[in-house]
């Protein structure tokens, strides 16, 4: 920790007090350790790195910070306190480009489980489903989650327009939403809210999952160089079994096909990576050598 004065003067005040407070507790004893508030930002702020600098500085531990942070009432539905620091935030970006962002919503699975909640004295786990919003800056880098709810139902187009709503209050401008290809997100090529032009998107991953499932179980047929082609999925089937057959062991063109990326019955229809790799720049121009 011997630093040149020089040097540190060339540091900011945040930077300089931080060092200056790392030095004088790092003699103390683990117990005797008092963190401010200051210093458990950091794990927020910085992510991967703080882990790195705990090597270095003391630090307050993560479980420490995960217990903090489990205290934190949240309620479903839009929270308040956070769309109101949002508002203080976005006071502070200058560049109206910056503030461009994009609303996310997806659904996820829940554990079914009853529990009390002796703080609340409610019962909660009647629901196998939450909804969450999360804004994501399309130009300036930033994520923050801003509203959740239980469901069994999935999202309306009402709550949705609510939470736009209040985005756009908070300063922020809403240029699309993202989502998967649920029938209650189906929401049109696009909408307008309070004077806000909006484009609906579908998530890329969901997107090639979907061209996949359709390809197994429909024949695509199109129009190319004036002359009508049919693509079926048997061709993919025929084209890996021909790999195999004819490839030595440890010599196939295409190793990382595997039968659970082509046969129909061992699909594994989740994992993207799998819709990736048989869709990719790689096998196609194989196959497209094999036609010549």
């Amino acid at each position: 920790m011997n630093c040149n004065s020089k040097q540190l003067n060339r540091l900011n005040s945040f930077t300089l007090n931080f060092i200056e407070s790392k030095k004088l507790m790092q003699p103390q004893n683990l117990r005797g350790r008092r963190f401010t508030v200051d210093d458990k930002s950091l794990y927020k702020q910085i992510g991967k790195t703080y882990k790195m600098l705990s090597k270095v500085f003391a630090l307050s531990s993560r479980k420490c910070i995960m217990d903090i942070l489990k205290k934190i009432p949240f309620q479903t539905g839009i929270n308040q306190r956070i769309f109101e620091n949002l508002k203080n935030v976005v006071k502070k970006i200058r560049n109206k480009l910056d503030r461009c962002c994009t609303v996310i919503f997806d659904e996820i699975a829940l554990s079914a489980s009853l529990q009390y909640m002796a703080q609340k004295g409610n019962i909660v786990g009647f629901e196998d489903r939450a909804l969450v919003f999360i804004v994501r800056g399309c130009r300036k880098k930033f994520k923050q989650p801003v509203a959740f709810y239980l469901t069994n139902s999935g999202m309306t187009s009402i709550l949705l327009s609510e939470i736009i709503k209040n985005i756009i209050e908070a300063g922020l401008t809403v240029i699309s939403t993202v989502c998967d290809q649920a029938s209650t997100n189906n929401t049109g090529f696009g909408f307008e809210i309070g004077g806000h032009d909006i484009v609906s998107l579908y998530d890329v991953p969901h997107l090639l999952k979907g061209l996949r499932n359709n390809l197994v179980s429909k024949d695509l047929n199109f129009e190319h160089e004036r002359k009508n082609h049919t693509t079926s999925w048997k061709h993919i089937v025929q084209f890996y079994e021909l790999d195999k057959q004819q490839s030595t062991e440890g010599d196939r063109l295409t190793p990382k096909l595997t039968d659970c990326h082509v046969f129909p019955t061992k699909l594994k229809k989740i994992k993207v990576a799998n819709s990736a790799q048989v869709f990719s720049q790689h096998i196609g121009a194989i196959m497209k050598d094999l036609l010549r």
